[in-house]
């Protein structure tokens, strides 16, 4: 089969396509024939060898093919499997085995996986398991009500676009902000305003939130504390190791002394509940993936380049089989 491989630390330039033995399925799992699998900040910290990627392994990637969010239909079972059957369409994320989404074929345990609605496309479903589920988990790190206010700093990237949608679902006015030429992912998202990070330092803007959702983590923790108003949460998904480190160490200990909460938002892999939230809000028209673009799998390493670009509207997305 046809696989996206990375075999050293290095950026977009490191992947490569090439054949790979099809994988076959052990016990409790099932092969899947990947239509879709969407790029996250996960897949591309790991490519350029970040520390936590060389925590795990220090020299080279733990695993040659990434790709963690997948949606397809199931191909083979493996023993003891009596939840899926050959053909049936499902989604879900594969990170916490061999990750390996960006293949013809991936391998999932059975009870990763969602069965995929007919309503959900296989490019849709291919963005929810992180983006989706990670912006959901940080709307909810605050009771939001009609009028709260929400900033969004990255809002123009995949999770930064489904957080816009699900706090204005709550009845938040939402500013986000990213670089200019993601105004219009911003906006068709449901913000209210919209900044050019370029031209516009939120921190010296008199409005304060009562959440702040930062998947681009990049400054102090004290002066993210500043953008919030009394009682207000700092909600940190990604971003630089150091902010990481700082939040998740310091959040508790120093944001309640000025009576605000701050702390990382963690990754629940395969959430039934949040899935099945996500895919009604979908169903019913209220929430829209901001997807820029599907790649062949040939086209994988372009899709890898324009990602580290930083220019991404919303998602990317490859799709290793497109019948």
């Amino acid at each position: 089969m046809r696989a996206l491989v990375l075999d050293r630390y290095g950026g977009a330039d490191a992947f490569r396509v090439a054949d790979v033995p099809v994988p076959e399925p052990g016990a409790g799992e099932v092969r899947v024939r990947v239509h879709a699998a969407s790029i996250n900040s996960w897949d591309w910290e790991i490519a350029r060898g970040q520390l936590f990627a060389r925590m795990e392994s220090p020299f080279r990637p733990a695993r040659a093919v990434l790709g963690g969010d997948i949606a397809g239909t199931v191909d083979a079972v493996g023993t003891g499997v009596t939840r899926f059957a050959s053909d049936d369409a499902v989604f879900g994320d594969v990170t916490s085995q061999r990750w390996g989404g960006f293949a013809e074929y991936a391998l999932a345990r059975a009870d990763t996986l969602q069965r995929k609605p007919d309503h959900l496309d296989f490019v849709t479903a291919s963005t929810l398991p992180q983006a989706g589920a990670l912006a959901l988990e940080a709307v909810f790190k605050h009771r939001l009500g009609l009028g709260s206010d929400v900033l969004v700093i990255g809002g123009g990237g995949g999770v930064g676009s489904f957080a816009i949608q699900l706090a204005k679902l709550r009845g938040a006015r939402v500013t986000a902000i990213d670089s200019a030429q993601k105004s219009a992912v911003m906006e068709a998202a449901g913000a209210d305003i919209v900044f050019d990070r370029d031209n516009t330092d939120v921190r010296r803007q008199p409005a304060r939130y009562d959440l702040v959702i930062d998947p681009v983590a990049r400054h102090g923790l004290w002066s993210s504390l500043a953008l919030l108003k009394p009682g207000g949460c700092y909600a940190v998904i990604g971003g630089r190791v150091g902010a990481l480190v700082q939040t998740g160490l310091l959040g508790s200990l120093i944001a309640p002394r000025f009576g605000k909460t701050a702390g990382l938002v963690f990754w629940r892999q395969n959430d039934a509940g949040e899935m099945a939230e996500l895919v009604e809000r979908i169903r019913a028209g209220r929430l829209k993936p901001m997807i820029e673009r599907v790649y062949p799998l040939e086209d994988g390493v372009a899709a890898f380049r324009h990602f580290a670009s930083g220019r991404a509207l919303g998602k990317l997305v490859i799709a290793p089989h497109t019948d």
